[in-house]
């Protein structure tokens, strides 16, 4: 009985760990119409080296970066975001907040993509009040 105990307290523990990860908790998986959509970006800003918001039709959202992906705060004005393998896959070309999303400078490398949160008008302009850089959505791609 108490190897069961032990055994299963051993468990616990690991899958408590292999769950926490690196970094705070990934959201679950979103609706692609609650996502951004890469086609419709209207302007991005990078607003410091690991955030960046989106305007997005009448929606606005702030990404937050993996790590610090400097490269995006000079070099040429442009900002690509890159739909996870899945989405694109599934003709999808949407950004959630998943595995295997990026953003990129002009030929700079991807920086993965922890989280995408939705925000009002209000925090998106008080956040784009700091931004380093700006763009509009023309230089995304036409296909996932």
């Amino acid at each position: 009985m108490k190897s069961m105990l032990t055994l299963a307290l051993c468990c616990l523990s690991s899958s408590t760990l292999l769950a926490a990860g690196n970094g705070p908790p990934r959201q679950p998986i979103k609706p692609p119409f609650d996502c951004i959509q890469v086609q419709q970006i209207n302007a991005w800003h990078v607003v410091n080296d690991h955030t960046l918001t989106v305007g997005n039709g009448p929606k606005y959202f702030r990404v937050n970066l993996q790590s610090r992906c400097p490269q995006l705060t000079y070099g040429a004005p442009a900002l690509r975001f890159h739909a996870s393998e899945s989405n694109k896959a599934m003709g999808l070309p949407v950004i959630c907040g998943e595995i295997g999303e990026s953003a990129s400078g002009h030929d700079g490398p991807p920086c993965p993509i922890q989280s995408v949160i939705r925000i009002n008008a209000d925090a998106y302009r008080r956040l784009n009040t700091a931004s380093q850089r700006s763009g509009s959505g023309a230089n995304q791609p036409t296909r996932p």
